[in-house]
């Protein structure tokens, strides 16, 4: 009997085995699935309102860059003022201080970060803050230099980390540990942060 169980030579496997196997392996996966999916929703996925009532003398215009389509706001004449949101945030918190440095002779610029507002996406993060605002930058600047730039929350973050030209930077409530706020808010969910 032993030499059935032990010296078999047959390599074929029963239904026994790959249903163990197929139960293993799900509930070594499933997790993990699950973890992502939890994980991208909780840390990438901005809350988005998109239903924002624009000024009449705003112009919309969209950029096309790789990570997305990137919707702009611009108000006025002269030197350019960049104005860019922070998390879960969009470009129509600044209108009424778009209207106001309009007045003073400035054009102000303010667009929806990737995944916010009216800007393409669903996912988004520190880095793609930080690709876009350089991309505008880069958009803005064919036309005429930026004079200054404006940037609240974890916009402020993105400009500090991707801008290393000389421009004037009012920082509105920057997030200055950023990687520990994420840390404790995964454990504030329950989850671990591994």
């Amino acid at each position: 009997m032993s030499s059935k169980i032990y010296f078999n030579e047959n390599n074929r496997r029963n239904f026994s085995w790959w249903l163990a196997r197929g139960i293993t392996n799900s509930i070594l996966t499933l997790p993990r699935v699950i973890s992502v999916k939890a994980g991208k929703k909780m840390l990438l996925r901005p809350v988005r309102n998109k239903s924002i009532s624009i000024p009449q003398n705003m112009t919309l215009q969209t950029v096309k860059t790789i990570e997305g389509d990137i919707q702009t706001y611009i108000i006025g004449t002269g030197p350019i003022i960049l104005l860019s949101h922070g998390w879960s945030g969009s470009a129509s918190q600044f209108f009424p201080l778009m209207a106001r440095i309009a007045e003073a002779g400035y054009q102000a610029v303010a667009y929806d970060q990737i995944a916010h507002g009216n800007s393409s996406g669903d996912l988004s993060n520190l880095f793609l803050f930080m690709k876009i605002k350089l991309a505008m930058i880069a958009w803005l600047e064919r036309e005429q230099p930026i004079a200054a730039v404006v940037t609240h929350s974890m916009g402020a973050y993105a400009s500090l980390a991707a801008l290393t030209s000389p421009y004037p930077i009012l920082l509105i409530a920057p997030v200055f540990k950023l990687f520990e706020s994420m840390i404790e808010r995964v454990k504030q969910s329950g989850m671990a942060p591994q």
